[in-house]
């Protein structure tokens, strides 16, 4: 991030965040999210075939994808004047959904099993490979946006063909109806709940570059991020936790996941609010001088995403006991209010209104999925609870007034590291904690 925002403009680097939004939107719908929740269903469900399990999701996404492109090309002009992307950018994209997924499927798999050498080792190399052939084409190029945008596309399309083959040869059989028949009827449902969180997550960049144009999108996509930094260690978290959280459901000791829960919430927080004290810092470094009025966004993003970790994790409860509905409910309401605040408040107050709209939206659904997560856990249970009302009130709180604070001390350096040199050496004296939760 730090090499390509100082070698596109923020008009090119616009385009590349549009791309990216897109892409988000039509992921879900040619790969109806099989790679979440229904695979750590169907890894449990089909562990003797975990291997044909894969496979078939990975046939399912090829199909939706190739449908998908047929109906692009039927209806090219639209779907450009929607979207403001040319063909050579779409159709570059579908080669892009049609063998990504392969990885997502071979990650998720590892995951299940606990194996996580090989993932680091595969995404190293992307990084590396991304980086790399993305420098030379925006060199050579002269139109670097969309140089950028099929570097990635190639380096993607390359790995994710070995994945994809790979996938298909280690299956006994490569494609059983009753895996995909039920993956997709566990899945449908909750396509609008996944819509809904497209449009809580990329949706505000799409309004911004309609609203207020690409260079503002820009600026809103390098502080969205900055705190992807944040998003990709608590992903990594919660694919590690609901392995083993599903486990403990099974075995009915709902203790064990709240006393995880709460210290996983707290340490999470902490890391955020250092996180928010360098902000100045880490824009200026990732962006440069000109993406200096990103670092207002900052403190709301990160913050979302703590609640975004904790709605995450209410979610997953409810995943185990079959209990879809009240989230397709919830996050369709969540997305439909998050795209009417941004409607009124982007014109008046700018792009930065967005990161606020979407921070209330998350904070209302991660507590609105805390109720019913323990209303079906105590009916399955016989009245016990997971995770108690006034631990999750406490964190929020401190979370958001401490965001505030540092927020508000941006100006002022020292202030900043004298708080973050308090939260380290909170850190410090609770260490066995922290080693716990890392155990």
């Amino acid at each position: 991030m730090p090499i390509f925002t100082r070698m596109l403009s923020t008009e090119q680097y616009g385009l590349y965040a549009l791309y990216n939004s897109w892409l988000q939107v039509l992921t879900i719908l040619t790969t109806l999210r099989l790679t979440y929740a229904v695979f750590n269903k169907g890894m449990s469900r089909y562990g003797d075939d975990r291997e044909g399990f894969t496979s078939t999701m990975q046939g399912v996404t090829s199909i939706m994808t190739l449908v998908g492109l047929g109906l692009y090309l039927a209806a090219q002009d639209w779907v450009n004047a929607l979207t403001g992307l040319p063909t050579l950018i779409t159709v570059a994209m579908f080669a892009e959904l049609l063998m990504t997924p392969a990885i997502s499927f071979w990650i998720a798999r590892e995951r299940y099993r606990f194996r996580y050498r090989p993932i680091v080792y595969v995404t190293l190399l992307q990084a590396v490979a991304n980086a790399g052939l993305g420098v030379i084409a925006v060199v050579l190029a002269e139109d670097k946006g969309v140089a950028r945008i099929l570097s990635i596309v190639a380096v993607q399309v390359v790995v994710g063909l070995f994945f994809y083959v790979r996938n298909i040869l280690k299956a006994p059989r490569p494609f059983v109806f009753e895996y995909a028949k039920f993956a997709v009827t566990f899945n449908l449902p909750l396509i609008p709940h996944y819509l809904s969180m497209y449009a809580m997550d990329q949706f505000d960049r799409v309004m911004i570059a309609r609203m207020v144009g690409l260079s503002a999108a820009a600026l809103y996509t390098v502080a969205v991020n900055v705190g992807l930094v944040l998003k990709l260690v608590t992903d990594g978290i919660t694919q590690s936790l609901v392995p083993w959280m599903y486990q403990k459901l099974e075995e009915g000791r709902l203790e064990d996941i709240e006393s995880r829960i709460g210290q996983i919430l707290v340490l999470v927080s902490v890391v955020v609010l250092v996180f928010i004290a360098v902000a100045p810092e880490l824009v200026s470094l990732l962006g440069g001088s000109r993406y200096e009025a990103s670092v207002n966004v900052v403190p709301p993003i990160a913050v979302s995403i703590v609640f975004i970790f904790a709605y995450t994790i209410f979610a997953n409860v409810q995943f185990h006991y079959d209990a879809n509905k009240f989230i397709m409910v919830a996050s369709t309401v969540g997305a439909f209010a998050n795209v009417g605040l941004n409607y009124v408040m982007i014109p008046r107050y700018g792009f930065i209104a967005a990161a606020y709209t979407t921070l209330l939206c998350y904070v209302g659904f991660a507590f609105a999925h805390y109720l019913f997560m323990n209303h079906v856990v105590s009916r399955r249970t016989d009245g016990r609870r997971i995770l108690a009302p006034i631990t999750l009130v406490g964190i929020s709180v401190s979370l958001i007034l401490g965001a505030w604070l540092l927020a508000a001390l941006y100006d002022h350096a020292a202030a900043r590291y004298g708080f973050t040199a308090v939260l380290v050496v909170v850190l410090a004296i609770r260490r066995e904690d922290v080693r716990g939760v890392f155990r």
